[in-house]
């Protein structure tokens, strides 16, 4: 499967391929778990420079990935993508949104052989969203999604995303969509 792009009209995005049966890297499970909205505070993928204290960066430096997830003082986690994906290291704030996901829904993009996951926020998860959106335009800083201490996700955010609907998208097959669809779903 190739990467995915997560699409909200307003978010580019990297977006890590759900691990593949086989491979050795985390893999969150459909276990009740909340998905967590995150800053990323630095990634192996961008630059790696850590901004963020001493002890901190410290604990980061030492962080390689496939490894399970370790979180830090102050909320902050250290984790892994996944899939192709699994040694990309991410440094991720406090979750600026718990849960706030309403269903998750697979939709075929414009009748095409491209399906896509459509994650509709609740009242409350809309709200904060769309603040934790507006919040990052201005620095194109990336947002991880996570679940179960795996990032799904980390789109650079250009636009604050305010109709409540989070859109996964990108060359899923329709079985994969409906994996990506199960794992997210409340």
């Amino acid at each position: 499967m190739s990467p995915p792009r997560l699409l909200a009209v307003a978010l580019a995005a990297l977006v890590l391929p759900l691990a593949g049966c086989g491979d050795d890297s985390p893999t969150p499970e459909p276990d009740g778990a909340q998905v967590e909205f995150r800053k990323v505070v630095t990634s192996s993928h961008l630059d790696g420079a850590c901004r963020a204290d001493a002890p901190t960066c410290a604990a980061w430096a030492g962080f390689t990935c496939p490894a399970e997830a370790v979180g830090l003082d102050g909320d902050l986690l250290m984790a892994c993508g996944t899939g192709d994906d699994a040694e990309r290291s991410f440094l991720l704030g406090a979750p600026e949104i718990t849960g706030g996901v309403a269903g998750a829904e697979v939709r075929n993009r414009n009748g095409a052989a491209q399906w896509e996951v459509e994650l509709p926020l609740d009242e409350e998860g809309t709200r904060a969203f769309a603040a934790l959106t507006a919040e990052l335009v201005p620095t194109y800083a990336p947002m991880g999604i996570v679940l179960d201490g795996v990032v799904l996700a980390a789109p650079a955010v250009q636009e604050p995303v305010d109709d409540g609907v989070v859109r996964l998208a990108g060359d899923y097959t329709e079985e994969e969509a409906e994996e990506l669809a199960d794992l997210l779903a409340p």
